[in-house]
């Protein structure tokens, strides 16, 4: 499998919105408070850009990536992955949600795909 060059940033995107208690932008900002640091600006947007995305796919009609995005890049987010954890929660996914691991892994891909995008990364 190659690995996409934006992937990581991507997952980094979803595991800032989910340690900020998947909350929106708006509301980040009133928890950091109306002097914001220059060095919060990057997340506020990357924050603002999973917001709308997961919105997206829940008016989409597209609720499995949302599940797969909290099942996977969700999960004790202020803990730093370590090697086996995306693996083992894709595994429980599919299980759970029978799909296969591969779909699952799809589905993740084209949420990191779509943020990188927004967010103006080179996907390609």
């Amino acid at each position: 499998m190659r690995k996409e060059d934006y992937r990581d940033y991507a997952t980094h995107m979803f595991r800032s919105y989910a340690e900020w208690g998947c909350r929106s932008a708006d509301e980040v900002k009133k928890i950091i408070g109306d002097r914001i640091p220059m060095r919060a600006k990057p997340l506020l947007s990357d924050i603002e850009i999973v917001d709308a995305y997961l919105e997206l796919c829940q008016s989409g009609g597209k609720k499995y990536i949302v599940d797969v995005l909290e099942a996977v890049y969700f999960v004790q987010p202020k803990r730093g992955l370590r090697r086996g954890d995306v693996s083992a929660r894709v595994r429980r996914f599919a299980i759970e949600y029978h799909v296969s691991e591969k779909q699952a892994y799809s589905w993740l891909r084209e949420a990191r795909r779509a943020v990188a995008a927004a967010k103006g990364l080179d996907v390609d």
